[in-house]
């Protein structure tokens, strides 16, 4: 379409799997080889394989966190999405950011940084939020809220084919209330938008 003009402002992939080791090495080769801005469009920790070996909820909270606080410091990754976000999410039940019925989990509340009480109220003065799947033995993310410097993809902003939307946002260093679910619509309508700008240039 863009014949000779094309340019290419970041590279977007997906990773699964169950090594948070492994994960950062190969979206660090995807950067060292190309040299160019990293989006993260979907990540968890999800086996593929003919192995099928699943994390447990501790395993899932911990893969989370190694990644997420790597992701937070490389100043090349722009963007990041952990997958799922969804009242029914495709893949193993660990990596659920929101229960069936809609609510966040721990894990998404480990994933913005944010305890229950905070979201009820709006407010994400805390630093740290602990996410586990025993209370014995936490797993405390070492993301302060203070320190997320780019904006986040949040995909649960979008719930799988519903009109609700979780009351949150992130943009750059702050976190917003978003009742009315405009963020969530926007992300969802993105393909209809690209869709529409392809169709006009067609058309001139």
């Amino acid at each position: 379409v863009c014949g000779t003009d094309c340019s290419v402002d970041f590279i977007a992939l997906h990773y699964y799997g169950t090594n948070a080791t492994a994960m950062i090495e190969y979206i660090t080769d995807f950067h060292n080889t190309f040299q160019m801005p990293i989006w993260v469009t979907e990540w968890a920790c999800q086996d593929f394989t003919p192995t099928n070996k699943q994390c447990t909820q501790e395993e899932t909270s911990e893969y989370m966190n190694i990644t997420k606080t790597f992701m937070e410091s490389a100043p090349w990754l722009e963007r990041y999405a952990w997958f799922g976000a969804l009242t029914d999410n495709p893949i193993h039940s660990t990596n659920d950011l929101l229960t069936d019925s809609g609510h966040i989990t721990s894990l998404g509340q480990q994933y913005i940084g944010m305890t229950q009480e905070q979201i009820d109220q709006g407010n994400a003065s805390s630093t740290t939020v602990s996410a586990s799947s025993s209370p014995t033995s936490p797993i405390t993310s070492s993301i302060p809220a203070s320190t997320f410097t780019r904006t986040r993809t949040l995909d649960y902003l979008a719930t799988d084919g519903g009109d609700s939307y979780p009351p949150f946002s992130i943009s750059g260093s702050s976190r917003t209330a978003d009742n009315s679910g405009f963020v969530g619509l926007l992300m969802k309508s993105l393909p209809a938008l690209f869709a529409l700008i392809y169709l006009l240039e067609v058309a001139v």
